[in-house]
């Protein structure tokens, strides 16, 4: 259904579409984030139009051409007024609702698009999947007997897929190079952003967990086998060096058969470093594009680095600024510690120079120059 930048409402049997129209357009809220979240929230009033009467659970809200599902309404009057405060998830997440009931007992090799068939065989449903990348070939043990956004979920961990985003009914599944793009655009504190707020948090460090295999195979003659390979430890030596060691839970796989897959997959998986989290508000009516990459700038502290958009809450109807979350890589942490230990290189040398006058005498940083007066005064100061 073509919207464009109308909301346009509809009851779940398609029967009646009507567009929305007396709504709180400062208020209106769109919120995506990555691999996680696509959501409208907004407010409508009472108007007698078909389009109001519409909004109840499970019906459609179409913008921008998708289509969001009604998951709460709030329904309240007061001082005269009728209001109906409501929020419609993206029609990818009622997967969420779909279970696929058949199970591939054992260890099967599967590629991405074998793993995605089989998850949607029979839901009738009219979901269908677009691969972006290369994700070559994985196995999977007792795949199926579960809900759908579990069984996607394991196909995005098995397969590394770095994201998706749902086109409606369509599935995008992207590799990191297929998703992310870099620009020349750069966010720049005081500049076309009004805020850049930067938190960091060490609880969550982890840099040594124990590594296993979960595998429980059999013979010809139905007699346990050894799993493929005996329990390991996995490091992160570098940051045992910078922070000490973290022990964290231990981690085991039913997919991977070999130590070295297991130990990249654990490091890939580890937060061996303190977490970084950078959330900016523009200031302007700029909206980055999803899979972005962008340049941040603090001038003011010395700080630049390159991340990705991975959360974006907008205004679409309002000059209301945006807020705009970026993702959490190592590098932006190490970029920051850099800008970080410059200004205490700079401080620690400020306070070597003032130390160094405060050493000297009062005369020797004076105006006096006389060398035999200085040497008098420098006498009478003993």
């Amino acid at each position: 259904m073509q919207t464009k930048d109308k909301l346009v409402v509809q009851d779940a049997k398609r029967q009646y579409t009507d567009i929305l129209t007396n709504i709180d357009f400062e208020a209106f809220e769109y919120t995506w984030q990555k691999n996680s979240e696509l959501q409208l929230d907004f407010t409508a009033y009472e108007d007698g139009s078909l389009a109001f009467n519409l909004l109840t659970v499970e019906n459609s809200v179409w913008y921008q051409g998708q289509e969001y599902i009604v998951k709460q309404v709030t329904d309240d009057r007061k001082d005269g007024q009728h209001a109906l405060t409501v929020t419609a998830t993206h029609v990818f997440y009622q997967l969420n609702y779909r279970m696929q009931h058949n199970k591939n007992a054992g260890a099967q090799t599967y590629t991405i698009n074998s793993a995605m068939d089989y998850l949607l065989a029979g839901l009738n449903s009219g979901y269908s999947y677009v691969i972006h990348g290369n994700f070559g070939s994985k196995s999977i043990t007792d795949f199926g007997a579960c809900m759908v956004n579990d069984g996607l979920s394991t196909i995005l961990t098995t397969f590394n897929v770095y994201a998706y985003f749902p086109d409606n009914k369509v599935i995008n599944l992207y590799d990191e190079a297929s998703f992310t793009h870099m620009t020349d655009n750069v966010f720049r504190y005081r500049n076309n952003t009004q805020e850049v707020q930067l938190q960091y948090d060490s609880t969550t460090i982890v840099n040594t967990v124990t590594a296993s295999s979960s595998q429980s195979n059999t013979d010809s003659n139905g007699n346990a086998t050894n799993p493929p390979f005996q329990p390991f430890t996995v490091t992160d030596n570098d940051s045992v060096s910078r922070w000490g060691e973290r022990d964290g839970a231990d981690v085991s796989s039913d997919t991977i058969t070999n130590t070295t897959d297991m130990n990249a997959y654990v490091l890939s998986q580890m937060q061996s470093e303190p977490t970084s989290t950078i959330t900016v508000t523009m200031a302007n009516e700029d909206v980055p594009t999803i899979g972005d990459k962008w340049t941040l700038q603090v001038l003011q502290a010395d700080y630049q680095t390159t991340v990705e958009v991975v959360q974006i809450q907008s205004y679409p109807f309002s000059k209301k600024s945006a807020q705009v979350v970026l993702n959490n890589l190592k590098q932006n942490f190490f970029d920051s510690l850099n800008a970080n230990n410059k200004k205490i290189t700079e401080v620690k040398q400020d306070l070597a120079k003032v130390s160094s006058n405060a050493n000297r005498t009062i005369y020797e940083t004076s105006m006096i120059t006389d060398e035999d007066t200085i040497d008098k005064l420098n006498e009478l100061e003993k």
